[in-house]
């Protein structure tokens, strides 16, 4: 696959951290999902690294953040361990679970409108499912085919005077839901169950 690959994917998970864009993608399911690990979700949380928080009481995390992130393990060819993404988020509006804001990777600009965040007064986990799909050629996901993954994004924030940083961990493992035309019979079979674990570090500003 071409380059942009990682950057596309990296995308679905660094999004959750930006701007709590993870959401489930059955539209017929509330972003309030009482407290715990969502269904489906306990294995990622068990990911080397992973400190999955269910609390409802998370933190605010309203500002512009810069940052970066890097694979740390992969079970998939299209990631490489030690690569490394830029990234800037914005979140601009936050109350209580759920929040708002835009997120930019590789030249990929996102706004999204609402999603939710769970945790306490300075440790956070998002838990969501993200579709990608394209059909530029060089966007890194195949013309007419469609991926979806299941992300769940766990850090943690320090103060220091007026410098705010976050620092954590992503999951992201891809689903059983990959179709189109454009999909290779090896995506199909091979994806489901495979992923990677991303680090990343964001300053507000």
């Amino acid at each position: 696959m071409k380059m942009r690959t990682h950057s596309n994917l990296f995308l679905a998970a660094a999004t959750c951290f930006g701007i709590w864009a993870c959401g489930n993608s059955d539209s017929s399911t509330t972003t309030t999902d009482p407290p715990g690990i969502p269904t489906g979700y306990d294995t990622l949380c068990t990911k080397e690294g992973m400190t999955c928080q269910t609390g409802d009481s998370p933190l605010n995390l309203v500002g512009t953040y810069t940052g970066t992130g890097t694979t740390v393990e992969t079970t998939n060819s299209i990631w490489a361990v030690g690569s490394t993404q830029t990234f800037t988020a914005k979140v601009t509006s936050q109350n209580a679970g759920t929040g708002a804001g835009t997120f930019e990777l590789g030249g990929y600009h996102l706004d999204i409108p609402q999603a939710n965040i769970r945790g306490n007064s300075t440790q956070f986990t998002i838990y969501g499912t993200q579709s990608v799909q394209d059909n530029d050629p060089d966007s890194g996901v195949p013309t007419n085919c469609s991926v979806e993954a299941r992300v769940v994004v766990t850090g943690t924030q320090t103060t220091t005077g007026t410098t705010m940083t976050v620092t954590g961990k992503a999951t992201l493992e891809f689903t059983s839901n990959i179709h189109g035309s454009g999909c290779t019979q090896d995506q199909i079979n091979n994806y489901p169950g495979t992923g990677a674990i991303f680090s990343f570090t964001a300053t507000r500003t």
